[in-house]
């Protein structure tokens, strides 16, 4: 029975030292725009990163996520359209980023602020 529970308690101890406390992600897709906007805009694409830090036997962690979207203005609206305030190029480019801190509890549901 002690043989059994060193064993267990090596293997628990080789995955926590497997276990990075940072984390990276990367993202991408479409990006559809709506109402007014996409009357000048065509729908373009997005790229995005997130960055996180858990720290173990904490419960807070924080995750920083940026984003990056570009849409190409349409000849109806955009640059040959009148629009009060023309680009000087031919995109429409939309950078974004959010800092995130997230409570993990023992719970099915982790809410986060942002």
């Amino acid at each position: 029975m002690a043989g059994i529970a060193a064993l267990m308690l090596v293997a628990s101890a080789s995955t926590l030292e497997g276990q990075s406390p940072l984390s990276f992600s990367v993202s991408g897709g479409a990006t559809v725009p709506s109402s007014g906007f996409a009357d000048r805009v065509n729908a373009g694409y997005n790229v995005g990163a997130s960055l996180g830090l858990h720290i173990p036997l904490f419960p807070v962690s924080f995750r920083a996520d940026g984003m990056f979207n570009r849409l190409e203005y349409n000849d109806a609206g955009g640059l040959a359209g009148g629009a009060q305030y023309r680009a000087i190029t031919e995109y429409a480019q939309i950078w974004s980023g959010t800092v995130n801190a997230v409570v993990s509890m023992s719970t099915l549901l982790s809410p986060y602020l942002i």
